[in-house]
């Protein structure tokens, strides 16, 4: 994918619109190999439920590629809402062919990702993501991910997700799944919902307090959102969330400050969990 202009930029600016990077395993989603799927699961009868033709089911089957895909609680409404603020693109470490049908699950009317999937063939180092195969300035990127590692260029950038094992594949060493347990996140507030008040916070602060610096020179990641550890603890995220508030009014305050004096330096910290 080519890189934004700088006038495309401004016009995703002007639309009070950031970047938004997602990726798909454990992050949006739980896939499974159909010979992966443990005896209680097929008990469940979790095979037949996922070829329902159901127009409201999270769970599927997908066709050609012997697998089931599990979609993580609230991520419909997530994509919804979230796609009012940021420019979204799929990114995934799977196989094009992978992406474009988990795509096709999560976004069947192609209103939110059209040809925005970035995958593994799309990647420029072995084993690593990296943003300049993403439209867009880095300053106005935002990624989802539940892999800190394949993030080592731009770990600053990173908000760090609780991974969602739905599958018993998914979590053969730490007890029964979601699937076996027949539980599941709440939608109310799981890890999708909780995030994207985050997301909502974060597209505030760069957006409305910024006032006096130009929208072409603020930059998202002194929002400081390094890692965000736990998802689903509300303590947790509204410290963090907190810890966000005070850290950008520093940037601001501090940069103003430079710009006054004449100062070049940035603020180049982020928030350690």
């Amino acid at each position: 994918m080519d890189r934004l202009s700088g006038s495309e930029v401004k016009n995703l600016l002007r639309e009070r619109k950031l970047v938004l990077i997602l990726d798909l395993d454990h992050t949006l989603i739980n896939s499974t190999r159909l010979h992966d799927i443990s005896a209680a699961e097929m008990d469940l009868g979790i095979q037949s439920a996922a070829s329902k033709n159901d127009p409201d089911r999270s769970l599927f089957t997908l066709q050609g590629m012997c697998m089931l895909t599990k979609l993580r609680p609230f991520v419909r409404k997530f994509l919804e809402e979230a796609s009012n603020m940021f420019e979204m693109y799929i990114y995934t470490m799977g196989f094009k062919a992978y992406a474009i049908e988990i795509a096709k699950l999560l976004d069947p009317g192609n209103v939110y990702f059209d040809s925005k999937v970035i995958s593994n063939s799309d990647c420029t180092q072995q084993h690593q993501k990296g943003l300049d195969v993403v439209p867009g300035a880095d300053s106005l990127a935002v990624v989802l991910d539940d892999t800190e590692y394949v993030w080592q260029k731009h770990k600053e950038n990173l908000i760090l997700m609780e991974r969602y094992h739905y599958f018993a594949a998914s979590c053969r060493h730490s007890g029964q799944s979601l699937s076996e347990l027949m539980q599941d996140e709440r939608e109310s507030d799981g890890a999708l919902a909780t995030i994207l008040d985050v997301l909502k916070r974060i597209h505030t602060i760069f957006f409305d307090l910024g006032v006096g610096t130009a929208l072409s020179s603020r930059d998202v990641r002194p929002v400081g959102f390094d890692r965000v550890c736990d998802m689903v603890s509300f303590v947790v995220v509204d410290f963090c969330l907190v810890t966000i508030l005070l850290r950008v009014l520093t940037h601001l305050l501090i940069g103003n400050q430079e710009d006054a004096a004449g100062s070049t330096a940035g603020l180049q910290t982020g928030l350690q969990s």
